[in-house]
């Protein structure tokens, strides 16, 4: 494939991405931002006096996924839950207002929506309050959980597991949707997280940052060579093809059973704010995937991604628009390792979904 032909062929897989279907199982949440200035110290206590004059509600956590989605010009479906409060019917109307379908989330009287609120004045956070339980759902839950989420996993073109640990994602709930995924050969692409490696097993690809892969191992990833020994124990331990680690300035890594890895630089210009960066990544591969990109193109179009969501303020999307714009600024000698890389990279994911259902 020559560098033009890479280049069309990354803008066509953007292309694509438009109308596939994916259903997000994970923790749902609010992300609230409030800004101000800090100009003085309270009388009352040594901290600063912050007065607001803006703020913003958006979709966070596997919602912000979700949303990911919808930006890139996907359909996208949730399933977890939302407290029956003022914040849970916020989110909803947050992921209505979208496009995203809601008939998945689950409203539950005893606990609350999980939301996280942000305090930033002059351009840094100063203060974050939370509001969750994060205990793991009940039997009776997981199961209605499942069964929404297989309703929808009949027409969709993908599966997401959104894993922040705040109950949704327990064994009870993967063990039935990832089953019902395999049965149609669908992807299942994973962010996990804490050590319970169990219950993402068979999955098609597992996406984690370098501190989660790290809290996961208990190897802190530093370079290629120990996001090399990171993957390794998720094969070890898991019936998975592909891991991809995403190691924040260094860029990611791509790691399948039997392949040479692939490591690509990170391409932001500049880094404003790296929160919702790993939603990015998820949403970009999953929808890549539905639409039958390969692995090494996912990941490429998830990278440039990244680099767009971080320079931007707070809980963020990456548009097709935007994509395409970042694809065109992608300096030619990238455009030229991605050529080698990608002709070299033999393995489809729907071959190794295929693969890993019969094992």
């Amino acid at each position: 494939m020559t560098t033009p032909g890479l280049k069309s062929a990354l803008t066509g897989a953007i292309a694509g991405l438009g109308g596939r279907r994916v259903v997000v199982l994970g923790d749902v949440m609010l992300d609230r931002y409030l800004w101000g200035d800090a100009r003085r110290i309270s009388p009352e206590a040594p901290v600063p006096v912050v007065e607001l004059h803006d703020g913003m509600v958006c979709p966070g956590g596997a919602a912000n996924v979700a949303a990911n989605i919808m930006a890139l010009g996907g359909r996208a479906d949730v399933i977890g839950t939302v407290g029956a409060d003022e914040d849970g019917r916020e989110l909803t109307q947050q992921l209505a207002s979208r496009g995203i379908g809601t008939d998945g989330l689950l409203v539950l009287g005893n606990r609350p929506t999980t939301s996280k609120t942000r305090v930033i004045a002059g351009g840094q956070q100063v203060l974050r309050f939370d509001r969750e339980i994060p205990a793991p759902v009940t039997e009776a839950e997981a199961d209605a959980l499942a069964s929404n989420a297989k309703a929808l996993i009949a027409i969709a073109d993908a599966v997401v597991i959104s894993d922040y640990a705040k109950g949704v994602i327990t064994q009870a709930v993967t063990g039935q949707v990832i089953c019902a995924a395999r049965e149609r050969d669908l992807p299942v692409i994973t962010g996990p997280k804490g050590r319970e490696l169990g219950k993402y097993d068979r999955s098609s690809i597992i996406i984690a940052n370098r501190l989660e892969a790290g809290a996961i191992s208990g190897l802190e990833v530093t370079d290629e060579e120990t996001a090399g020994m990171v993957a390794g124990q998720f094969f070890e331990r898991l019936a998975c093809p592909t891991v991809i680690i995403t190691r924040g300035e260094q860029g990611l890594s791509v790691f399948q059973r039997g392949a040479e890895p692939v490591h690509l630089r990170a391409l932001s210009r500049q880094v404003y704010d790296v929160t919702g960066a790993g939603d990015t990544v998820v949403a970009t591969v999953a929808l890549g995937l539905a639409a039958g990109a390969s692995v090494v193109k996912c990941a490429a179009l998830a990278n440039i991604a990244a680099g767009v969501v971080v320079g931007k303020a707070g809980t963020a999307v990456v548009t097709a628009p935007e994509l395409r714009a970042a694809l065109r600024r992608v300096p030619e000698p990238e455009y030229g390792r991605w050529t080698e890389l990608d002709s070299s990279w033999t393995g489809e994911v729907r071959r190794m979904a295929r693969s890993v259902r019969r094992g």
